[in-house]
């Protein structure tokens, strides 16, 4: 049996159980000792038990260990076929994901008999995600209200609409309080991908069953799951957090959502939900986009945690804005300065501080040394050489010229930056049929980027207090809509975005 000290794949560092079932399943947090230097640093602190060596890491370094998730199977005489094959599928399709609300995939290994027990165990690791599950604050008695249950729905059915619309669709298929965690920055992540599956295939009715009971629809019974099975999914675990409505009673009612006089449902939201649950999955939206097109119409505003994006009042655009924005019900097109420089920006001190728990930045270090050598030390040498050397020699004049030549080219350098700084813009063009992003210098465009609207899974506002940006997420890759924004620029761009994307005329 594992223990606290074990180390798993010679990298894997098992620190606490955080469940152990008796089927021969077990999750533990782990240490990832490959991960950079921490490894190594580890390795030293064990053999030779020196303390100073942990704080020479966290003061060259700082940074904590990286944790991970690992999930362990046991392949044992009590272990069924199709379980180790729903194993085997979780780590292949965690590996072709990518998305930053779906934990990375690290690592997927085997330990032998000789090493724990007699028994073959396969092995899962996974990023680590630190804060609660939806069930352990419903277990504390937490409530929802109808603004914190649409935030909800709108960051599941994001991640929903990448697997759907991936090539072949994934299918989560277990889509439960449990299953959804709200990390520490306030997001939803979608985890737990035991009960996978890639649509195609879907060939035919299989006597597999999976999911969670009261969680999955009948289909998914009948081994014909569909997107529409996740929301419904979906729809159920809405109205557990908001009414606090059991699964199993949702049967028994003539409507899934009973209101009662301490909870006025906003009738739209209502009949969205009861869309999501319908028993027939050709009466649920067909696609997580529908779905998520239909929530946004929805007029409320949507808040989880201590973030609140205000729908019910129009975000104003900030007078001092340098965004320029055209929008029709056709098209809308953005333009938007670069406003990041990295020389400039990485110069001053107060950028240069190193956060805790984060991977030390060498570029701001090499600015730094850079410019201390450039505009300090190079310019001392030079006058020194000047006033001690007695005799102006050949070799003197070369010494001054190698200065002078550096001090020009760094100062070329930070020139260049600066006006790129200043020159560049982003440009971003959405139409019905697709989009294009460009980069663009002195009118000259040295980027472009097209892709078909389909493509397209959100807009969001990051809102980092160094550096507020919106991001435009595809399947393909994230594109970043300008840097150094100010946070009601983001927010004001975020919902511009958002509403042509949902709330334009069809």
């Amino acid at each position: 049996m594992f223990k606290i000290g074990d180390i798993l794949n010679q990298r894997y560092l098992l620190k606490q159980p955080l469940g152990i079932s008796q089927n021969g399943r077990q999750t533990w947090l782990a240490i990832d000792l490959g991960s950079h230097e921490f490894g190594l640093f580890w390795r030293w602190e064990k053999l030779n038990n020196i303390d100073w060596l942990n704080a020479l890491k966290l003061l060259f370094f700082q940074r904590s260990p990286q944790y991970v998730t690992i999930k362990l199977l046991a392949f044992s005489p009590q272990l069924q076929w199709s379980e180790f094959k729903l194993f085997e599928r979780e780590a292949e399709v965690l590996q072709t994901l990518n998305h930053e609300r779906i934990p990375r995939y690290h690592a997927s290994f085997e330990i032998a008999p000789k090493q724990v027990g007699g028994v073959t165990w396969f092995a899962i690791a996974q990023e680590y995600l630190a804060g609660w599950s939806l069930a352990e604050l419903l277990n504390q008695n937490k409530t929802f209200n109808q603004k914190e249950i649409k935030k909800i729905a709108q960051e599941i059915l994001e991640i929903l609409i990448y697997l759907h619309e991936l090539d072949p669709p994934i299918l989560h298929r277990d889509i439960k309080p449990s299953n959804l965690i709200l990390g520490n920055d306030g997001h939803i992540y979608l985890i737990d991908f035991g009960a996978v599956q890639t649509q195609k295939n879907v060939t035919g009715v299989t006597f597999t069953v999976v999911g969670t009971n009261g969680y999955a629809p009948l289909e998914q019974y009948w081994g014909k799951a569909v997107p529409a099975s996740d929301l419904y999914g979906l729809g159920v675990t809405l109205i557990h957090l908001l009414m606090g409505t059991l699964p199993e009673d949702l049967m028994t009612q003539p409507s899934p959502i009973q209101s009662d006089h301490k909870k006025r449902i906003d009738p739209v939201l209502k009949q969205w939900l009861e869309r999501l649950t319908h028993p027939l999955p050709e009466k649920r939206y067909q696609s997580a986009r529908e779905a998520l097109t239909a929530l946004f119409r929805i007029d409320a505003p949507l808040t989880l945690g201590q973030k609140v994006i205000q729908k019910t009042q129009k975000i104003i655009k900030p007078k001092q804005t340098q965004i320029k924005l055209l929008q029709s019900s056709e098209s809308l097109d953005l333009q938007i300065a670069s406003g990041q420089s990295f020389f400039w920006k990485n110069l001053f001190l107060s950028q240069l501080k190193i956060p805790v728990n984060s991977t030390f930045n060498f570029s701001r270090l090499g600015v730094l040394a850079l410019s201390i050598w450039s505009f300090l030390i190079v310019p001392s040498l030079m006058v020194l050489t000047y006033f001690l050397s007695t005799e102006k020699s050949l070799l003197f004049w070369e010494v001054e010229l190698i200065c002078a030549l550096n001090l020009s080219i760094v100062l070329l350098i930070y020139l260049i930056d600066l006006i790129i700084w200043s020159l560049e813009k982003t440009e971003l063009s959405l139409q019905a049929e697709g989009y294009q992003l460009c980069k663009t210098f002195l009118g000259i465009t040295y980027y472009k980027k097209q892709g078909k609207f389909q493509d397209i899974i959100g807009v969001f506002p990051q809102l980092n207090p160094e550096n507020c940006q919106v991001t435009l997420n595809t399947h393909e890759q994230i594109y970043w809509l300008g840097k150094k924004l100010e946070p009601s620029e983001a927010l004001w761009l975020t919902e511009e975005i958002k509403q042509w994307l949902y709330d334009r005329p069809e």
